[in-house]
C-alpha cells in the first residue's frame, strides 16, 4: 500500500476532510506521500542491506570494510560466506577447523601442516597467483588469528613438481644448471 493511500484509509472514516482528487488536502497528502514512499523505499534497501544473508550493494562493502575483506571481484554469494565465515570467528578459538574457517573467510584456498613439535605452522597456497600487496593482506590476516607462540610459514608457490617435471629439463637437469627456485619458477621452455 502507498503512502497516499495508507493517508486516506486513515483519514476517510473521520469524515472531516475533503479528499476529491481536485481538493487541496488530497494535493498535500499526496506531496507528503511523495517523499515517504521515497523515504519507505531507502528503509526497505537499508534493512535488506544491513543483513548479511541479504546484502547486494553497499551493505557487502560495509562489511567487507568491517573486518578488511576488500573482494569485489568475488560473486556477492561469495562476499557473503566469506563475511559470514569472518564473523564466526574469535581469538580463544584456535583449531584446524577454525584455521579453515579462516582460509574461507579471506577467500585463501589453501592447506596447512602443524609442527607441534616445534610451534610451526607450514600453510601453502592452491596455486593461485597473488600479487605482492594481495600476499601482504594474506598473511596480515592470518597472523592478526595465530597465536603468538607459533611460527608461520605461507609458501605461495604457484609450482609444484608435476609442472617442474613437465617442462623441457627435469629438476635434476635444472639444479644442475644452477637454476635457483625462482629461475625454475620462472622457467617456460
Amino acid at each position: 500500500m502507498t503512502a497516499l493511500r495508507s493517508m486516506i484509509n486513515s483519514t476517510q472514516p473521520l469524515g472531516v476532510y475533503n479528499l476529491a482528487e481536485s481538493s487541496l488536502v488530497y494535493k498535500e497528502l499526496s506531496v507528503y506521500a511523495t517523499a515517504l514512499d521515497r523515504l519507505t523505499e531507502q528503509i526497505s534497501t537499508l534493512e535488506k542491506e544491513i543483513f548479511v544473508q541479504t546484502a547486494t550493494d553497499f551493505g557487502l562493502s560495509s562489511w567487507e570494510e568491517i573486518w578488511g575483506l576488500p573482494r569485489t571481484d568475488l560473486s556477492n554469494e561469495k562476499r557473503r560466506e566469506m563475511i559470514m565465515s569472518r564473523c564466526s570467528l574469535n581469538y580463544n578459538d584456535f583449531t584446524s577447523l577454525s584455521l579453515s574457517k579462516l582460509f574461507n573467510a579471506i577467500a585463501f584456498p589453501a592447506t596447512f601442516v602443524e609442527d607441534a613439535e616445534h610451534f610451526c605452522l607450514y600453510i601453502s597456497s592452491d596455486k593461485s597467483k597473488y600479487s605482492m600487496p594481495q600476499r601482504q593482506w594474506i598473511a596480515q590476516q592470518i597472523e592478526e588469528f595465530i597465536p603468538a607462540h607459533l611460527q608461520v610459514y605461507i609458501d605461495f608457490r604457484t609450482i609444484d613438481w608435476d609442472d617442474i617435471d613437465n617442462k623441457k629439463h627435469t629438476f635434476y637437469t635444472m639444479d644442475g644448471m644452477g637454476y635457483t627456485w625462482e629461475e625454475i619458477e620462472s622457467y617456460s621452455v
